[in-house]
């Protein structure tokens, strides 16, 4: 054998270990996501970086079937607090149910601009009397 024979054999066998490395790498992940471990846990245990860590995460989100929530996430650019203060605000704090806040929701869509035009003509109203 040459050399370069060698040479080809010892990459594709490190081309190898590397992929087997990194699915026993995802499926560790994955088995402390189903645990409950949060991001931050997982890059500690596993000694990942964020990307590598937050990647494995969505596919996780995936496997779950829980894809949408990394939809929302860059749809609304990452500010997840404001579907925080949603949730905490309206559902939480006033027991609202998720039914009561899309139709909340609604109302204002819908309503709001009327009733603010209102308020101002009462205003001017006020104002001339």
């Amino acid at each position: 054998m040459s050399i370069r024979d060698i040479s080809a054999i010892l990459k594709e066998e490190e081309a190898r270990r590397q992929k087997n490395k990194q699915q026993e790498i995802s499926s560790k992940a994955y088995k402390l996501f189903s645990e409950g471990k949060r991001p931050v846990e997982v890059a500690i245990i596993l000694n990942l970086r964020e990307p590598e860590v937050i990647k494995l995460y969505r596919e996780y989100w995936k496997l779950r079937g829980l894809d949408k929530l990394n939809y929302i996430y860059k749809e609304i650019n990452g500010k997840i607090w404001i579907v925080l203060k949603l949730y905490k605000e309206l559902i939480k704090k006033r027991r609202m149910s998720i039914e009561q806040v899309v139709n909340a929701v609604e109302i204002a869509i819908h309503k709001l601009p009327y009733m603010e035009s209102l308020y101002e003509q009462v205003g001017e109203q006020v104002d001339k009397i």
